[in-house]
């Protein structure tokens, strides 16, 4: 059976979706906020529009737990494979859209938008994602090495606050792969 072509739609078309949730919890907004010191800078969005867009998720809860996948996947691609380092700031925004293609369930590499062979590498690390995830782990502490001394760094000259935990109750659910990609 064939599945039919998927329709294309104008991208300016398309409009937000309504706001469900009214706000978020206090420990979700702590999440959201360590995901977005990691990769915010990469999304092309500011902090409270990434809020929002999460206030308009049929499960805001769910959607974050996704994040952290990608942003667990994000640092382990770093530290495997980059020693850490940073790429500028396109290149960075291009893993990110990488990984969130991944996060859907795509698995297409020619379509990430990056080279094949940095394509077969994020999928590798997304993939690898599972009850002991030491990147979660990693987002967590507080001095870790790594990618997150040079966000931290880099907050640090910029003036924005530093990320200094995360609550680990969410962590542990991420950890667990009820938000890995093979079971959405």
């Amino acid at each position: 059976m064939n599945d039919p072509e998927p329709e294309s739609i104008k991208l300016t078309a398309l409009q937000p979706g309504p706001i469900r949730h009214e706000s978020l919890s206090l420990e979700l907004l702590d999440q959201v906020q360590a995901v977005y010191d990691l990769i915010g800078p990469f999304l092309g969005t500011t902090l409270e529009r990434f809020e929002l867009n999460l206030m308009r998720d049929s499960d805001p809860e769910q959607e974050v737990a996704i994040w952290y996948s990608i942003t667990a996947a994000w640092i382990s691609y770093h530290d495997k494979y980059l020693g850490a380092a940073l790429l500028t700031d396109d290149e960075e925004e291009k893993l990110i859209a990488a990984l969130i293609a991944i996060s859907t369930g795509a698995n297409d590499i020619n379509r990430f938008g990056v080279p094949e062979p940095v394509g077969q590498l994020l999928l590798n690390c997304y993939d690898q994602l599972g009850a002991e995830c030491p990147q979660i782990e990693q987002i967590r502490k507080l001095g870790m090495p790594g990618a997150w001394d040079r966000i931290r760094y880099r907050k640090t000259l910029i003036g924005k606050p530093e990320r200094k935990s995360l609550p680990s109750k969410h962590l542990k659910r991420c950890a667990s792969s009820s938000c890995h990609r093979s079971e959405i």
